[in-house]
């Protein structure tokens, strides 16, 4: 059986980066592609699902479409108006999100008005649905097993955890500390403070739990994470921790940040101290990885 691979479209966090300084790793934000038995799991829509767009009407798949994102911020959704599949009556796209009182149906409508774009989300040609699903539901597409779990970001947001036969990949692409800040919007029961930081540290967990691979958000080092704690970002050395605990076999850096040059990035990569067992990678825009 041939082994899923993850393709990177997108990597940075916060914006789009034309700069010299993010050329190796590219300057797209967030999308990756996760394919498996000529099935496609899409997770997130920033600007790199546009060329992911053209690469799927060029080779239409045989299957339909899921789209899975994690929160409505603009690094993650500004691509969708350029996704190419959206506006042709040949594809079935489902978008699926974290049930939210504000659906996300919503949000990327009114992401496109008349006022910010040029074509509605009403005039998209395909097929196009919405799914919304609680905390921790297990939901099945095609040969994937996911669930969906909060974590400690402003707003509401979730990481994903993609089940594929033998192989676990989660995805935790904009997640804080749950130590010094309770960023997320209330939880589920009113927990207190302390309570809802452990739980959403233990959403982390769920999500990483003997992961073949984990892509995590590596935004700060850890000296801009002192400076900018409540900005809802992790760092390199808690990726790691997070990783060590789950017993995780590949840790992705993502979520790229454009003020950290490339060179940079790759310092940090030699320089970790990852733990016995456990690979760590930079995501690289165009780069494919099979889960094998």
């Amino acid at each position: 059986m041939n082994a899923p691979l993850v393709r990177f479209w997108g990597v940075r966090g916060s914006f789009p980066a034309a700069l010299d300084s993010c050329r190796t790793l590219g300057g797209n934000t967030a999308c990756v592609e996760v394919e498996w038995q000529g099935h496609h799991l899409i997770l997130d829509a920033g600007t790199g699902i546009r060329k992911l767009g053209e690469r799927l009407v060029a080779e239409p798949p045989a299957h339909p479409l899921h789209l899975l994102v994690t929160h409505p911020h603009w690094d993650h959704i500004q691509g969708f108006p350029f996704f190419a599949p959206a506006y042709s009556p040949e594809f079935q796209l489902t978008v699926h999100s974290l049930r939210r009182k504000n659906k996300l149906k919503h949000l990327l409508s009114d992401q496109q008005q008349a006022t910010f774009f040029s074509v509605p989300v009403e005039r998209m040609q395909s097929e196009l649905s919405f799914q919304e699903w609680d905390e921790g539901e297990p939901f099945t597409i095609g040969p994937f097993q996911v669930q969906t779990w909060r974590l400690n970001h402003p707003g509401i947001c979730s990481g994903y955890r993609i089940q594929m036969g033998e192989h676990v990949l989660a995805y935790v692409s904009d997640v804080a500390p749950s130590t010094d800040y309770l960023l997320a919007d209330a939880l589920p029961g009113r927990p207190t403070r302390q309570q809802a930081l452990k739980r959403l540290f233990e959403n982390q967990l769920r999500l990483a739990e003997n992961a073949h691979t984990v892509i995590y958000d590596t935004f700060f080092t850890t000296q801009q994470y002192e400076q900018r704690s409540h900005w809802g970002h992790s760092t390199l050395e808690q990726a790691l921790d997070v990783c060590k605990r789950g017993k995780v076999k590949n840790l992705f850096m993502f979520h790229h940040n454009a003020e950290i040059e490339d060179a940079q990035q790759f310092e940090r990569l030699q320089q970790c101290q990852a733990p016995k067992g456990l690979k760590v990678f930079a995501a690289q825009e165009g780069r494919t990885v099979a889960c094998d």
